[in-house]
């Protein structure tokens, strides 16, 4: 493929303006998203490729959008975040390994999670700045570094956790001092916002993630059974050291764990009870089938607010053909992920990571309501997602059109 001058120069600017998107940088993450796009289908549009994802994940804009405008108004906002973003995002990833060829899938993930997790930092320290370190309290709240705001919670921890993932998926997978010291950070810092949030799903995803790295390790046909025997010593090492130290309260770390109220929070011991299947049951059996169009005119369990399930709030808020198309999207994106783990011509330990992140994003889509939340966060697994496509289709491994 030959490029002109001006699609030289206009893929130049893919990666510092994807960092800046990643970062939210001044709160003009959609202003960045749009010139992206603007880049990608303006300049380069003779070059852009689409599959039959792209054409799904149009087809879930274009429902989901039309039902917002329908039930909701047309405005310019709504027309970018949902007519035309998560669409286009797919379709960026897709087309950005071909159209920048020193580029990897890898790294622009990287880069993206690193500034996803440096804009939930720099929220971290807003919201200790506003509302000081009290681990004991009942208030749950967070502040937005850029937007000068209170947000929620879940927003905030969302931030941060695609990078816990892939921390994981390099303890699990790779030897390198410098990466395991790097990743061991990243945890800390991200259970120390934990506990500060009292936010349960990062944990839930982070189990999840964890349990399905040490399976697949185990079944791998390619592992050496000297490999996988120390594997699991080492794993039934840390797992003992672990429950030492909580059995014998070492270093108070028992103690005061249980007197946090992430811990109340996390067994119900102050009431709260654990209601996220009874809001998903209400909804199913209730008035989704009333409201196939959407309109989030479905009365929830306890009149709650969000079904917190990312495909089941996409079906109150838009309707069942954006839950069609975006569940059928999903299965694909789960024959990718395993087709993208098996690609032989990526580092097996950099596309296992990848791979374990995107099991710990669909586990936080499964329990909160991530495009209600915030959409800039509901696009970044549809850009990785587009990115390991468009490795498959660079290398034409098994990928079909």
């Amino acid at each position: 493929m030959k490029e002109t001058k001006l699609s030289i120069r206009c893929t130049d600017l893919f990666i510092p303006l994807m960092m800046l998107f990643a970062l939210d940088f001044f709160d003009l993450s959609g202003i960045i998203l749009s010139l992206l796009l603007l880049l990608l289908f303006g300049f380069c549009g003779k070059e852009v490729k689409l599959d039959r994802m792209a054409l799904l994940m149009l087809l879930f804009s274009a429902a989901y959008g039309l039902s917002i405008f329908y039930f909701e108004g047309v405005t310019v906002d709504a027309i970018i975040k949902y007519a035309i973003a998560p669409w286009g995002c797919y379709v960026l990833g897709f087309n950005i390994l071909r159209l920048k060829k020193d580029a990897s899938s890898i790294k622009i993930s990287k880069l993206l999670f690193i500034g996803f997790f440096i804009h939930g930092v720099l929220n971290l320290i807003a919201s200790m700045a506003q509302f000081g370190i009290n681990f004991n309290n009942n208030y749950r709240q967070a502040y937005d570094f850029w937007q000068g705001r209170i947000i929620s919670v879940t927003t905030a921890a969302l931030y941060y956790s695609p990078l816990v993932f892939y921390a994981i998926g390099v303890l699990l997978t790779q030897n390198i001092r410098k990466k395991k010291i790097f990743s061991v950070i990243v945890i800390l810092i991200s259970a120390f916002a934990t506990l500060l949030y009292q936010n349960r799903t990062l944990i839930l995803a982070a189990v999840i993630v964890l349990m399905g790295g040490i399976v697949s390790i185990l079944l791998d046909s390619s592992t050496t059974k000297k490999t996988k025997i120390s594997f699991l010593f080492g794993t039934g090492a840390a797992i003992g050291v672990i429950l030492v130290a909580w059995i014998t309260d070492l270093g108070g770390i028992r103690s005061f764990l249980q007197n946090t109220t992430f811990y109340a929070r996390l067994t119900g011991a102050n009431g709260e009870g654990q209601d996220r299947t009874k809001i998903w049951s209400s909804f199913i059996f209730g008035d989704a089938w009333k409201y196939p169009f959407g309109g989030n005119r479905a009365v929830l369990y306890k009149n709650k607010g969000y079904v917190h399930n990312t495909w089941l709030d996409i079906f109150r808020r838009g309707g069942i053909i954006p839950f069609i198309s975006f569940g059928l999207f999903t299965l694909l994106s789960v024959r990718t992920v395993f087709l993208y783990a098996k690609q032989s011509t990526i580092k097996s330990e950099d596309r296992h990571a990848l791979a374990f992140s995107m099991i710990g994003i669909a586990a936080m889509f499964f329990v909160e309501p991530v495009i209600e939340a915030n959409p800039y966060i509901f696009y970044l697994p549809l850009v990785v997602i587009g990115l390991m496509n468009g490795e498959l289709y660079i290398n034409r491994t098994e990928y079909l059109q």
